[in-house]
């Protein structure tokens, strides 16, 4: 979630106070997402093949000529592991300080959280192939983010998300409250991963 999947409608994790679907996204929301953000060199995967790693080759330094305040790049990441009706996981929001936000203190860091549940139906996606229902635990200890946004962020929150999987392996990932879509990634019989569009985060 609040993002589900990150501020007044704060922090996926990613979603509104009304939406509780996931951790909150950032206060814009999260961005329709047409391509993982870090999916680079990621083409050839197939749905029977392993996941890649989408914290890798995320998109950093957009966020430098914002309103002229701290900020920082900023992706949600998840990654779940699919037995059965189980599911457990985690995602994390990935911060990228621009230079104001360095020079006041901040740093390039991400804050976690776990994540349990099951696979159920599917919510506001009518045509999507299954839904997850999950609990996200925050790793406050784990998080190398400033303590004051960690205290600010770092909520426990229960999650719902729909699942589009497509016979090509990718897939794509949306609120199952509201039906908006919340990120773009890859699956496999096991598994899910998937990431949200680049956005600014301003403090």
């Amino acid at each position: 979630m609040r993002m589900r999947h990150f501020l007044p409608c704060v922090i996926t994790l990613v979603a509104c106070a009304g939406d509780v679907d996931a951790p909150a996204a950032p206060a814009a929301g999260p961005a329709s997402a047409d391509a993982p953000s870090g999916a680079a060199g990621e083409a050839a995967h197939t749905a029977t093949g392993p996941l890649p790693d989408l914290t890798k080759g995320l998109l950093a330094g957009a966020c430098e000529n914002g309103p002229g305040r701290e900020g920082a790049d900023s992706h949600f990441v998840g990654s779940m592991q699919i037995n059965g009706s189980t599911v457990t996981g985690k995602e994390a929001w990935i911060l990228g300080a621009n230079a104001l936000w360095k020079a006041r203190g901040g740093k390039d860091c991400k804050i976690e959280w776990r994540l349990s549940g099951a696979k159920v139906g599917v919510g506001a996606c009518a045509d999507c192939d299954y839904g997850i229902m999950a609990s996200a635990t925050p790793d406050i200890t784990g998080s190398d983010c400033p303590e004051e946004l960690v205290k600010r962020e770092a909520k426990p929150m229960d999650l719902r998300y729909d699942v589009k999987a497509l016979p090509d392996g990718t897939a794509f990932v949306f609120f199952s409250k509201s039906g908006m879509r919340l990120a773009q990634g890859y699956h496999n019989a096991t598994g899910l991963t998937y990431a949200t569009q680049h956005q600014c985060k301003w403090f």
